[in-house]
């Protein structure tokens, strides 16, 4: 037997075995423990204590359920309602039950994310493992919820009882992809410049906004980028780096790194270097290189953006980013940390860096920078670090205490003084840098050291509670998919603002919104639970490596291991791939 030592301690190698388990048992429907929370009773929220055991094994029970069936309500949602099928892409958008409603103008950001979305799902969905839980059958949907056609009762629930077969699922998604992709490039690419419009009408036939918008276009490459990866497209890898090089060009400041944000159409705020902007690029630029491994400007570029994190975002020890720079990256006037008046800390900003930059460092740094690298001063180190700090400060200020969930943002060292905002999105990104936080602190790795777990539990329970803050308030289980704003008591607003346009509360799809924040994050979450999680050292030491291999008989199901290579990520550990009785469609 070759064994892979990617989870190498006792408590991590334990947690994985459990979540193995656990799979197999949720597939086979014979989890006992209830998969959703009451509508009242969300429970206080743990603290990190001096003593106490690792985390019970049926909280990660309770997140992997809970994912699933959010994860299959807003598939759904999407996948009946989204698309135009008239037009190509998908509406612009959509009201509480899915009816497409005004305005009809149709957005680079919307499209290209969708476009993320439903490659993504196909990539996941070929994932022998991942694949047979992220398979939208309806049966782990809430009872009652009309998302996937017609009402949901007690009795249709259960694994496959829509009847929806793998392959079904798989060419769904591709479809889906592809007419997202047609739309795009037919219609809001730029022949004379290879960069993405802004807005076009319904139809694509006319430009609105000629843009060429920052975060537009590198929501483009990244969504791009990902597709050629899901299907193998060379043309789609190409138009990918096409566009990135026509925006590098445009916009890369050759002085002092990074992108002036003030050349963007619009500009993208009143400082030439922010948070946001460079959040955007680093992702952009990881799914990139990872088609691309050999092009040194993508590679230059994202580990760029992963230097200016510990060097010029993260204030050290405190763990706040900073949100405006000037050009040469010292802190704006407007910055919490420069004096100004914005003194903000963006809670959801936070936690989605935290994530996104783990998933970078074994991108960017290969088989050395992994697992973060052996010492602090290595350049993987120290994004590490810096990642984790993010995530833990976002996690001991932002988090809703007692009922979960987590604030949009709040003041430097003024805990009490947070904005009752919670967004869809700060809910979604939230999710797997809670993981990897988890995961972390369980490798004695994390901000929460401790030999006894506890500090692991901590970030476990709050997942699970966000979790539950979500199926209860966040997300509509009548019709599927997430509102906008919610506020801490549960309510659900009754009219945002977004890009200037004002939305009834119900709407569930803009300009802005789409499948994106809360499917990228159930979709990694998922995968971090059954595959584990890259950036920390449990899950990224090695590249290619031989799996275990063998069988287990866990009486109704018979496992046995494979040597994979890697679908979502570079780095694969080992992994058990079961085969349960009487489910025809889980990967063997």
């Amino acid at each position: 037997m070759v064994m892979s030592k990617t989870w190498s301690s006792p408590t991590l190698r334990s947690i994985k075995a459990s979540m193995r388990l656990l799979a197999v048992l949720l597939l086979l429907g014979v989890t006992q423990r209830p998969l959703t929370a009451q509508p009242n009773g969300n429970p206080g929220a743990p603290q990190p204590s001096a003593g106490g055991s690792a985390a019970p094994s049926g909280l990660e029970s309770d997140v992997l359920a809970l994912a699933r069936e959010l994860f299959i309500e807003m598939h759904c949602f999407w996948s009946n309602f989204g698309p135009d099928n008239r037009y190509g892409g998908f509406y612009a958008t959509l009201g509480r039950q899915g009816n497409p409603i005004q305005p009809t103008a149709k957005g680079v950001v919307q499209q290209a994310r969708h476009l993320y979305f439903f490659s993504a799902h196909h990539m996941a969905l070929n994932d022998p493992w991942v694949g047979p839980l992220v398979l939208s059958d309806r049966g782990g949907a809430s009872p009652g919820s009309t998302a996937c056609g017609a009402p949901l009762t007690d009795s249709a629930q259960g694994p496959n009882s829509s009847g929806a077969s793998m392959s079904d699922q798989q060419a769904l998604a591709k479809k889906l992809a592809d007419q997202a992709h047609g739309f795009l490039t037919l219609h809001m690419r730029n022949p004379a410049t290879g960069l993405f419009y802004t807005t076009v009408t319904p139809n694509g036939s006319d430009v609105i906004d000629a843009g060429p918008l920052l975060n537009g276009n590198l929501m483009a490459v990244y969504a791009l980028a990902v597709y050629a990866r899901a299907f193998n497209y060379t043309a789609a890898r190409d138009e990918a780096l096409e566009t990135f090089l026509a925006l590098d060009a445009l916009l890369y400041d050759k002085q002092y790194g990074g992108y002036n944000e003030l050349l963007s159409v619009p500009p993208w705020g009143p400082n030439p270097k922010t948070l946001n902007g460079l959040l955007a690029l680093t992702q952009a630029t990881m799914e990139l290189a990872r088609v691309v491994p050999e092009n040194p400007t993508v590679m230059d570029r994202l580990r760029e953006c992963l230097r200016l994190f510990p060097e010029r975002v993260v204030v050290m020890p405190e763990g706040y980013a900073r949100q405006e720079f000037s050009a040469n990256w010292s802190t704006a006037v407007g910055d919490a940390s420069g004096g100004g008046g914005r003194n903000e800390v963006s809670y959801g900003m936070q936690l989605a860096a935290s994530w996104v930059l783990l998933e970078a460092i074994p991108v960017a740094y290969g088989n050395s920078g992994g697992g973060g690298g052996s010492g602090g001063d290595d350049a993987a180190g120290s994004v590490r670090a810096a990642a984790l700090k993010l995530g833990n400060t976002a996690v001991m200020e932002g988090y809703h205490y007692g009922h979960g969930g987590f604030f949009l943002s709040g003041s430097w060292n003024r805990t009490s003084d947070k904005t009752w905002d919670k967004l869809w999105w700060v809910q979604a990104e939230a999710l797997p840098a809670l993981w990897q936080l988890y995961i972390s602190a369980a490798s004695s790795a994390g901000p929460y050291d401790t030999s006894s777990g506890s500090g692991a539990a901590t970030y476990l329970h709050y997942l699970k509670e966000t979790l539950q803050w979500i199926r209860n308030c966040q997300s509509d289980s009548k019709y599927g998919e997430w509102y906008w704003l919610t506020y801490g008591d549960c309510s659900v607003a009754q009219s945002y603002n977004s890009g200037g346009y004002e939305y009834a509360g119900s709407v569930k799809g803009n300009i802005w919104k789409a499948s994106y924040h809360n499917g990228r994050a159930l979709l990694t979450l998922i995968r971090y639970l059954l595959g584990g999680a890259p950036g920390v050292p449990a899950a990224s030491q090695q590249a290619g490596c031989t799996n275990v291999v063998g069988t287990v008989d866990l009486g109704s199901s018979s496992c046995k291991a494979v040597a994979l290579t890697g679908l979502a990520y570079e780095r694969v550990p080992e992994r058990w791939v079961c085969v349960a009785r009487g489910l025809s469609n889980v990967g063997h």
